[in-house]
């Protein structure tokens, strides 16, 4: 890896358009896609620093306001390379439930263009199918949580329209609903 552009989206469909546009505006390669929770994506391009520059300035003059963040590293380190396969982002990656000894499931997306698929139809349904069951570990994560860690947890989340007294009131299953919105969002 000669060069490492980095990006991050508000949206999953804006952070889906930037990398069609890195990909065919110069010779890089998808690294790897997260969801980083509360709508954030981030997105990793690889190739040479002029491929690389040029595919970030493609997506910089594109994409506006939903680009939140864009940065080119020449040369990373080895330990860049460990940490971006190493440490998947979580879906529910606001504050952590008081009992979760490890984040619900991964929410790394496939290197798709590495592996030759290249945003193939099938490589998208691999995606849509990777989003579906990191949805349901995250639930699941959620629903084997007691009311009360929910409550505190709906409370550390600062949800806008969710007072003390109203968590207070909301059954297990419409506080499981409002969190997995606000992820969402």
């Amino acid at each position: 890896m000669n060069a490492l552009g980095l990006m991050e989206f508000y949206g999953y469909v804006p952070a889906i358009d930037a990398l069609d546009i890195a990909l065919k505006a110069a010779d890089v390669s998808l690294q790897s896609c997260s969801l980083n929770g509360g709508g954030l994506v981030s997105v990793f391009v690889t190739g040479g620093v002029g491929a690389v520059s040029a595919a970030l300035s493609a997506v910089r003059g594109s994409m506006g306001s939903a680009l939140l963040s864009s940065s080119l590293i020449p040369r990373p380190a080895a330990q860049l390379a460990w940490l971006l396969e190493e440490s998947p982002r979580s879906p529910l990656s606001a504050p952590k439930p008081p009992h979760a000894d490890k984040g619900p499931a991964s929410a790394s997306l496939p290197m798709i263009a590495e592996s030759g698929a290249g945003g193939s139809p099938g490589a998208l349904e691999e995606i849509e199918k990777e989003l579906a069951r990191e949805e349901r570990a995250a639930r699941e994560e959620l629903e084997a949580m007691t009311l009360k860690e929910l409550r505190a947890f709906v409370r550390q989340m600062n949800i806008p329209g969710m007072n003390a007294e109203k968590i207070r009131k909301l059954s297990k299953a419409t506080l499981i609903d409002a969190i997995m919105r606000e992820e969402e969002r």
